[in-house]
């Protein structure tokens, strides 16, 4: 999703991405609590402390707004992925993948508010934002799945299928952000990686360690 073509009237580009990241926080927070439909332009603008006329001098409709949260989470993705695949070339497949396990949970905590949205969302959305949110969630699944190939070619893991093993690992942590609210209470987030991290590799090591 590219967010170069939304309508903007001012020439200050940092003052426009500072808006429209307020903008972002403020329309989640309100999205998730009564929902897409039911949160009108005029209730972000009060809620990010601005004028209606305000607000249209960064985005022109409330579309925009899952525009920009769309290309804020695949610039993200993308930087996730380049990572995943260079830790890949350098390390071992055990600890490319508790690393890589790592790097996208702590991905999906700082972004609970957005995963959530999306993912609870997406049913509502125009087809071609729902494809571009399952084409995101794809390529990281495939980012996992080429650690979890690796690690077969290499008899490191045994795994039947490591493409649905793949897709556990990604659930599981957008489960971290869709449910924070029963979570939080039990786990931190570095507990939460910490066990989940461990039932993963239990399940896909080839020789289970004592």
């Amino acid at each position: 999703m590219k967010s170069k073509n939304i309508r903007t009237y001012s020439s200050n580009k940092k003052l426009v991405s500072e808006r429209r990241e307020q903008i972002i926080k403020c329309a989640i927070r309100l999205f998730n609590k009564k929902g897409f439909d039911g949160t009108s332009m005029r209730d972000i603008a009060a809620a990010c402390k601005m004028t209606s006329a305000n607000l249209y001098n960064y985005i022109s409709e409330k579309e925009d707004i899952i525009r920009l949260i769309m290309k804020e989470g695949s610039d993200a993705s993308a930087a996730f992925i380049s990572y995943a695949d260079e830790v890949r070339k350098d390390l071992g497949s055990e600890q490319t993948l508790i690393k890589t396990i790592d790097l996208f949970y702590r991905h999906i905590d700082r972004n609970r508010a957005g995963v959530t949205f999306l993912y609870r969302g997406i049913a509502a959305f125009k087809q071609s934002v729902r494809e571009s949110v399952l084409a995101r969630e794809s390529d990281e699944t495939a980012a996992f799945q080429r650690i979890l190939d690796k690690g077969c070619r290499e008899k490191k893991f045994i795994i039947p299928d490591t493409r649905l093993t793949a897709d556990n690992i990604v659930t599981l942590g957008q489960m971290w952000a869709v449910k924070h609210g029963v979570l939080e209470k039990r786990y931190s987030i570095d507990d939460y990686i910490r066990l989940q991290t461990d039932n993963i590799m239990r399940q896909v090591l080839r020789v289970k360690k004592v």
